[in-house]
């Protein structure tokens, strides 16, 4: 009688096991919540602010109403102070603009000229202005510090486009330039004139960061016509 109750026990409680081993089964997995751009966005932005010094290299094409001119380009930046040079086919320098606010001097074959404001200085000898304070930030996918008029993130928490300083941003591509993401192309848009930027290496404070350069890139310039100018 004893071994028939205990076969019987033995029996329930295999049967209760079964049934939570089944039970647990179909519990589906605990998920990760995603986070959102915006938490992203807020990590990316503290950390990008504290390169305030780096140096880049790469292409730059600018298109007005009727002409369009193209370089290749060396920025140095150190905190405030920043050194450009603009580079012709044969990597020889054209112009090289050296200062920070308030003080610029442009520096040519011919001529060398010291102003107040880099964009008005740019603006009397070739045409075209660019705002080199604002890109200063824009170049590592960084607003100005001044106000921002508007702004979209992707998916990623990385800056999509940027309404600023009266231009208009949009972050084309993004490249992993050492242990950063930092924008490969941007497309600079204001009224009548629209300024393109390719990245071909940075270098962050003391840490280089680099990607093999393509055809044409580094210290060669490009010929820009309409079709270049759009891929």
């Amino acid at each position: 009688m004893v071994c028939k109750a205990t076969v019987m026990l033995m029996r329930w409680i295999m049967l209760i096991f079964m049934l939570l081993i089944s039970a647990c089964a179909s519990v589906p997995p605990a998920t990760t919540p995603a986070v959102s751009p915006e938490i992203v966005w807020q990590v990316r932005k503290s950390r990008l602010a504290t390169y305030t010094s780096w140096e880049l290299s790469g292409r730059l094409a600018i298109k007005g109403t009727r002409d369009s001119w193209s370089a290749a380009i060396h920025w140095t930046q150190n905190n405030k102070a920043f050194d450009i040079h603009l580079m012709n086919h044969f990597g020889q320098t054209v112009a090289q603009l050296s200062g920070h606010p308030g003080r610029v001097t442009l520096q040519t074959s011919e001529e060398s000229v010291t102003s107040k404001d880099v964009g008005t200085l740019l603006q009397q000898h070739f045409g075209w202005g660019l705002p080199v304070q604002g890109m200063r930030y824009w170049v590592l996918g960084l607003p100005d510090h001044h106000r921002v008029k508007e702004m979209e993130l992707d998916q990623e928490g990385r800056l999509k486009s940027l309404a600023q300083l009266g231009w208009r941003i949009k972050f084309e591509r993004y490249r992993r330039f050492g242990e950063v993401e930092i924008p490969g192309r941007l497309l600079l848009e204001y009224p009548s004139l629209n300024v393109r930027l390719v990245i071909d290496h940075w270098q962050l404070d003391d840490d280089s960061a680099s990607v093999v350069p393509g055809p044409g890139s580094a210290l060669h310039a490009l010929h820009i016509d309409d079709k270049h100018y759009n891929n």
